[in-house]
């Protein structure tokens, strides 16, 4: 299992299972709405739908869910460009806010204005023609969707984000970029996306006391596991002070939590809290990642071992240099 159990019992409650601290919020109650609705359009595209392999591509690209939407929106003519606001009863000017000369529809937006023009032409799209001129934005979606390679199209789905913002930051604060400006920008926020995307990736930790890996959510979670079995391990001894420390911040504050049991790894912290209230002499503190050499030297040392080692009252000499680093800078 890679889900660790508490060995005791505890009392059922009403648990908001989307946020951490198990309290309902409306932050998480939209998130949900919002992907009910996503998976509802995704579903409802049938096998006759021509443009089937469109949203396919749309919702299975690796870009945040704002620029997704915004490329689905656009799709279905559903932003509120000026085209779109006549059939709502607008009487105002309909030109493009940055090309006075030309009437503002998604097509003009993002395929026929001098900047997306810019922006096609330009690596890594390098368009030579950007839209044909019988062809509407969705046919033109399509056509990218199925002969564009997908980092290149992740890539257009930010331009046309970056491009609407731009649309918007005209309109309400008159301020506009150039179209290098509006790709740098695009294409850095993907970058940043993509590198958070790798570091939230669940770590994979060798579990040499079973065949195969354990999947570790986070360090934290590593670490209350440590205090966990290093408590077990003091319970068998005779009753004496002992301060177990450790550099993990974060788990700290956790135990001392007294909602603790609402947060993420409750099961393990309950058994900590069990252990330290039947044995009051042990304590936990945090100690700076400096004072704290000789557990990162054991650690090291057990990832080369297949057996389990336990030192009662005499240290291995494999620390003896760390422990009197440690003792002394103390």
């Amino acid at each position: 299992m890679c889900i660790p159990l508490s060995a005791r019992t505890s009392a059922d409650r009403i648990f908001w299972k989307p946020e951490k601290k198990g309290f309902y919020s409306v932050k998480t109650a939209y998130w949900i709405a919002r992907e009910q609705v996503l998976s509802t359009t995704s579903a409802s595209t049938s096998q006759g739908d021509p443009f089937r392999p469109l949203w396919q591509r749309i919702w299975k690209s690796k870009v945040p869910g704002k620029v997704q939407i915004n490329a689905w929106r656009a799709c279905n003519n559903l932003l509120p460009t000026k085209a779109s606001l006549l059939r709502k009863g607008f009487t105002g000017n309909t030109s493009c806010l940055l090309y006075l000369a030309k009437f503002e529809d998604r097509t003009h937006i993002f395929c026929k204005c001098p900047t997306a023009n810019n922006i096609l032409s330009a690596p890594p799209f390098n368009f030579q023609q950007h839209i044909a001129p019988n062809m509407d934005f969705k046919s033109w979606m399509l056509d990218k969707a199925t002969t564009l390679q997908q980092d290149v199209f992740d890539k257009l789905l930010m331009s046309l984000w970056a491009i609407w913002k731009n649309q918007n930051s005209m309109l309400w604060q008159g301020i506009s970029q150039s179209h290098n400006e509006i790709m740098f920008a695009a294409f850095s926020w993907l970058e940043e996306f993509r590198k958070a995307r790798q570091s939230n990736q669940p770590a994979k930790i060798s579990n040499r006391k079973t065949s195969g890996n354990r999947i570790m959510k986070s360090a934290k979670q590593v670490e209350l596991l440590a205090i966990n079995e290093g408590l077990k391990l003091l319970c068998t001894f005779p009753r004496q002070p002992v301060v177990m420390e450790t550099d993990c911040l974060e788990a700290i504050l956790d135990l001392k939590n007294p909602k603790f049991d609402l947060l993420a790894y409750a099961a393990i912290m309950a058994d900590i809290h069990a252990m330290l209230k039947a044995k009051p002499e042990l304590k936990v503190c945090f100690a700076p990642r400096t004072c704290n050499g000789v557990a990162h030297r054991l650690a090291s040392l057990a990832f080369d071992e297949n057996d389990r080692h336990v030192w009662r009252d005499t240290p291995p000499e494999c620390i003896l240099d760390v422990l009197a680093r440690d003792y002394n800078s103390g």
